[in-house]
């Protein structure tokens, strides 16, 4: 019993919340379009942004500071034949922040 009230206060200490990500809302469509938006009521400085198509880098982009509302597109990668994932991480977000999905076929 008193091994548990000793490890218990150290058990507690390491449950730290977990940092909300930024709502900064990245999206890659079937064509390979890459989009950013801020749907919050707060702006966001310039960031880098950097997409990957089935983990591996396939477009580095600089997304610009954003407005409340604002919504851009960022450019526009090459996706493969076949079924294929992405992945959009920013700068501005921790690294376990990011937006990804995946498409079962590349449409024509």
């Amino acid at each position: 019993m008193k091994a548990l009230l000793i490890f218990l206060p150290v058990m507690l200490s390491l449950c730290k919340p977990v940092p909300s990500c930024p709502p900064l809302i990245y999206h890659v469509s079937h064509n390979g379009t890459i989009t950013v938006a801020n749907n919050t009521a707060n702006s966001y400085p310039m960031s880098l942004a950097m997409a990957y198509v089935n983990d591996i880098p396939a477009l580095a982009t600089i997304a610009p500071a954003l407005a409340p509302g604002d919504q851009v597109t960022l450019g526009k990668l090459q996706p493969p034949a076949g079924f294929w994932t992405w992945k959009v991480v920013s700068s501005e977000e921790p690294e376990y922040c990011y937006e990804s999905g995946s498409y079962p076929f590349r449409f024509r």
